[in-house]
């Protein structure tokens, strides 16, 4: 096994992170055909990792979606899933609360969102680095992140000092080990991990401590 850790230094958990070579996420492969999975090992670094925030941030604040709306994720746990999380974040929206109906949602499964209210972020996660195109339902009318993000700009909207684990809910799942894999869901599918907002306070605190993150979805 690979130590990932290294010393923790001062200043916003995302500037520090961005600052990063070091790997922030990993996953490894999984089986052909389960959903959520890669075809191989995935590493990113924390640098890339902002990047994809800072990209989601603005895609979210093109979309109207800004600090103090609720955004639901509804996501597997997969190494954009993390990044599009951490997004969120970063543009100042706070998480959707249980039961509350959500200004905006990160979801792989946009058919459970009906609410003409909610923006509906359609995500397809890919089997590795290349998002792909092309797949987004637009029944409801929804946002295909893939075909949308990648024009964004790579740097940060604002200030991120609020990105801190303690904004955000207590994870269920200790994740000392910087493991991912905090909830499940139950869908037609049958139980699957899926990444949910005190999964992310988890990760956040991972990465505070100088961690790197394993996603095993």
């Amino acid at each position: 096994m690979v130590s990932l850790s290294a010393p923790r230094s001062t200043g916003p958990l995302v500037l520090r992170l961005a600052s990063s070579p070091r790997p922030a996420l990993v996953q490894e492969p999984g089986a052909p055909g389960e959903h959520g999975a890669v075809d191989q090992r995935i590493e990113l670094s924390g640098r890339v990792t902002v990047n994809w925030a800072a990209k989601t941030a603005g895609l979210l604040a093109d979309e109207g979606v800004g600090p103090g709306d609720p955004v639901a994720l509804d996501l597997p746990a997969h190494w954009l899933s993390h990044a599009l999380a951490l997004g969120v974040l970063c543009a100042g929206a706070e998480p959707a609360e249980d039961g509350a109906a959500p200004a905006a949602v990160l979801t792989d499964r946009p058919e459970r969102w009906t609410d003409p209210a909610t923006a509906v972020f359609v995500v397809a996660l890919p089997r590795g680095l290349e998002l792909p195109t092309g797949g987004a339902v637009a029944d409801p009318p929804a946002v295909d992140v893939a075909a949308e993000i990648l024009g964004q700009p790579d740097a940060l909207p604002g200030p991120v000092d609020h990105v801190r684990p303690e904004a955000l809910p207590a994870a269920d799942v200790a994740a000392a080990d910087g493991d991912a894999r905090t909830d499940e869901d139950q869908d037609d599918d049958g139980p699957r991990p899926r990444l949910t907002w005190a999964g992310m306070r988890a990760v956040l605190e991972a990465w505070d401590a100088g961690r790197a993150v394993q996603v095993r979805p």
